[in-house]
């Protein structure tokens, strides 16, 4: 029998958004956070991603304004092709914008800033900066670079919820993303790669924001996801982290340089967003993945099986883990009201904190 304590997913929320909360910082002018908490810098994509998380969780922050004004102004304004109105990495390639960092902060600056001119900016760099509007091709993380599965789905998903769906780079890379799915139904890194439990959900989550609902493409994505995602202890680490290693060359004046990047993706969970999103809430492994991440946190932060520097404490990590959790609590009708949810022979349990005379009604409209 698998089960959720609502007291336990909700105490830990509230201790990594306090994490999240003190640890950030005002460092010469600059006010966020970076990717690994502590550190004397600010990144954007940190700073974006906190941003997204406050908001997601209802949660007030007297410095918000202050992280704000910071990833406003941390936009390029070189007015120079591939520069001007995107957002580049503050350490590891600050040389040029990047199709991840400008998206991360357009969807930060959604909420509260999507009709102002920095934002009308970064959306007319993402759109250049797709690397042939008359072709089905997706976004590499700069201009030059080859398409990418992660890429693309980032710059999908900001031009959906800025409604410039109906352009030919949106469409376009929307049908290399559909064409990139593999035989198995799965998704990789790229066109032709090896499906992986990470780019499947992620795809999959994406396509779900795009269409208004279910179709064979998400079914079957789903269906494969399903088998796959066999969560088990022997294999959790797998399930909990993966990197993905971004290769590229730009010019840097009269020459070409080399430039490698790694993401630390975290495959758990948006697997569990993914299963959340196509309504398979009440899967196994959502509950095994679920208790994976709310056993395996330390005070509310969260190690990366391929990262090995285990004295960091990296953002990322808090916003995946707390966006699936918060996924869940919010799927779930009166979440504050439950006190247990069991699965037992693929059947619920549940347990009320209400009257008991009163749980018939109650558990008949218990799912969003």
């Amino acid at each position: 029998m698998q089960s959720i304590e609502v007291i336990k997913i909700n105490n830990l929320v509230e201790v990594a958004i306090n994490n999240l909360k003190i640890h950030f910082r005002s460092i010469n002018g600059k006010n966020g956070w970076h990717q690994y908490l502590g550190s004397d810098k600010i990144g954007n994509i940190a700073t974006a991603q906190a941003l997204l998380l406050l908001d997601a969780c209802n949660e007030d922050f007297n410095n918000k304004h202050l992280a704000y004004d910071f990833l406003i102004n941390a936009q390029n304004t070189t007015k120079a092709p591939l520069l001007y109105g995107g957002w580049s990495y503050v350490t590891n390639f600050s040389e040029l914008p990047t199709t991840e960092c400008t998206s991360w902060a357009l969807l930060a600056l959604l909420k509260n800033y999507s009709n102002t001119k920095k934002t009308k900016k970064g959306l007319q760099w993402l759109i250049e900066n797709h690397p042939d509007k008359t072709k089905d091709i997706g976004w590499g993380t700069i201009k030059s670079d080859i398409p990418r599965v992660y890429s693309t789905c980032l710059a999908l998903r900001v031009l959906k919820k800025y409604k410039f769906h109906n352009s030919n780079e949106f469409q376009n890379s929307l049908s290399w993303l559909i064409k990139s799915q593999n035989t198995d139904f799965g998704w990789g890194e790229q066109f032709g790669h090896k499906s992986t439990i990470f780019h499947t959900s992620f795809v999959i989550s994406t396509l779900v924001e795009i269409y208004d609902s279910n179709n064979s493409i998400i079914d079957n994505g789903i269906s494969w996801l399903i088998k796959n995602f066999n969560f088990t202890i022997e294999n959790s680490n797998s399930n909990i982290g993966s990197q993905e290693i971004i290769d590229f060359d730009y010019a840097n004046g009269d020459e070409t340089k080399h430039q490698r990047l790694i993401y630390f993706h975290t495959p758990l969970p948006h697997a569990i967003i993914a299963l959340i999103d196509t309504g398979n809430i009440f899967n196994k492994n959502v509950f095994l993945a679920l208790n994976e991440i709310v056993n395996n946190n330390n005070n509310g932060y969260w190690k990366h099986p391929n990262f090995n520097d285990s004295t960091q404490k990296p953002l990322w990590l808090i916003y995946n883990m707390v966006t699936s959790l918060k996924k869940f609590t919010l799927n779930v009708k009166n979440w504050n009201d439950v006190k247990k949810i069991e699965l037992k022979n693929n059947k619920r349990i549940l347990t009320s904190n209400t009257n008991p005379f009163n749980m018939k009604k109650f558990f008949e409209n218990f799912i969003l």
